[in-house]
């Protein structure tokens, strides 16, 4: 589990590769390099029995460097600093919902 934990700390810190090719839509092969951006503030671990998950948000950044357009976080960022600037103060707030079935 230390290992774990390091690696967790590493990818917290430098974040992470990925191939933007093998997400429909999101890149061509030859554009297909791509960074995620850990967010640390959203960094959580759930521990069920002896299992332990690490979750968090990230950023997807493009083969440049910048945010990629169709980043969701990318894309709400905008939206955000659009409201601002036309003189709003923007509030959000999640909604957990979860069904049981028998």
């Amino acid at each position: 589990m230390e290992e774990q934990g390091k690696s967790t700390q590493k990818i917290l810190k430098d974040g992470f590769n990925v191939d933007g090719s093998s997400i429909l839509g999101m890149a061509k092969v030859e554009k297909s390099d791509m960074h995620m951006i850990p967010d640390p503030n959203s960094f959580i671990e759930l521990k069920v029995g002896d299992f332990v998950h690490r979750r968090f948000m990230a950023s997807l950044m493009d083969h440049t460097g910048e945010p990629h357009p169709r980043d969701p976080r990318n894309i709400f960022q905008k939206v955000i600093d659009k409201a601002r600037k036309m003189g709003y103060e923007p509030s959000m707030f999640s909604e957990v919902e979860f069904y049981i079935v028998d």
